[in-house]
């Protein structure tokens, strides 16, 4: 409601920032609806993240969930010492979208936006799951951010290196040992994935003469998790903490428990088990529908696993292909219509002037 309050030039990041603080500098609720909310788990964000950890608490099993741990505090000083690398790495990543955002802010050309944005896409690129996913996150949310900065974004949905063939034959062989589904799947893992994303990557294999889809988690991207969320925590604690003092409404954020909400959806993608499950689900919602087809996990070959879910492969075009192509086709349909219309005003002047 107070975002809605305040208004919000549509392209202007200056006029966002300037919004968000005057957000920020708003003063602490009455004391009657601090009580309020107290009562129902103190900030909104509270709920939120009571209602997610419900969901996830009734689709993971206790045992699953538990066994997937992201904390990443250090337990030992070579620990400690790779948070402090992995920070310096973050900031050094992040140093040049920071410089940039300034004249972005001040200047207002789109030349500057633009080398802010591409900056900033480079460093979320190379900056990890977490930083990509926040990145991917940000690219669908239009009604806060610039169009043209979330067109930015988007592309971090297909633009991950993936990992190399011989790392994705390990996860196979250690998810699922030496039977002979997974020996067979192993003599026809393509080598080129279809499709690299920040947590995992595809490839294509044949089954009995069945065409799969082989997801693989990328090596060591739970401990990435871990220690970015680890330090995303303790950045949002210490900036609350120098902050809070100058913009009473910062309390307002609930960054501790946005970071928390953060952590179980990241939890969620790091256990493959939990997609195949959903799968199922979605099979069994429109198993009566036969205009909808949806990839089966192979549970019963016994091919799926925390870290490895093969699943059939479907052809299908991507929703951002069909986007494209229905704004494509309302341009034609315009772009007629508008010829239409020419021409029809055309015919008209032409036989005006004939009767004179």
């Amino acid at each position: 409601r107070l975002a809605r309050s305040v208004a919000l030039p549509r392209r202007s990041l200056c006029g966002r920032s300037t919004a968000l603080h005057r957000i920020l500098s708003c003063r602490p609720p009455p004391q009657s609806f601090a009580a309020l909310l107290r009562l129902h788990g103190g900030t909104p964000a509270f709920a939120v993240q009571r209602r997610v950890a419900a969901r996830q608490a009734a689709i993971v099993p206790e045992a699953e969930s538990a066994s997937l741990s992201l904390d990443g505090r250090p337990r030992s000083a070579l620990g400690a010492l790779r948070l402090l690398a992995r920070a310096f790495a973050l900031g050094l990543l992040l140093l040049r979208p920071l410089l940039l955002l300034l004249p972005a802010l001040l200047l207002r050309g789109r030349a500057w936006q633009s080398r802010f944005e591409r900056a900033l896409v480079h460093a979320l690129e190379r900056g990890g799951p977490c930083l990509t996913k926040l990145g991917q996150w940000a690219s669908t949310r239009p009604d806060v951010l610039p169009a043209s900065l979330c067109a930015t974004l988007g592309e971090l949905h297909s633009r991950v290196e993936p990992h190399a063939l011989e790392l994705s034959r390990a996860a196979i062989s250690a998810s699922f040992g030496a039977t002979a589904p997974a020996e067979e799947l192993l003599g026809s893992l393509s080598a080129a994935p279809l499709g690299s994303g920040c947590i995992a990557q595809v490839h294509r294999a044949t089954v009995g003469g069945v065409p799969l889809a082989v997801k693989v988690l990328h090596p060591h991207v739970e401990r990435q998790v871990a220690d970015d969320l680890y330090l995303l925590r303790g950045a949002c604690g210490a900036f609350e903490l120098l902050l809070s003092p100058l913009l009473p409404g910062l309390r307002w954020l609930a960054l501790p428990q946005m970071v928390d909400e953060f952590a179980a959806f990241m939890r969620s993608q790091l256990d493959l088990r939990l997609e195949a499950r959903n799968l199922d689900a979605f099979r069994a919602n429109f198993a009566v529908d036969p205009r909808v087809e949806v990839p089966r996990p192979l549970r019963e070959e016994g091919l799926v696993a925390r870290r490895v879910l093969v699943e059939t492969l479907l052809p299908g075009q991507t929703l951002s292909s069909l986007l494209e192509e229905d704004a494509a086709a309302a341009e034609g349909e315009a772009a007629a219509l508008l010829a239409a219309d020419e021409a029809a005003a055309e015919a008209m002047q032409a036989a005006g002037m004939g009767g004179a």
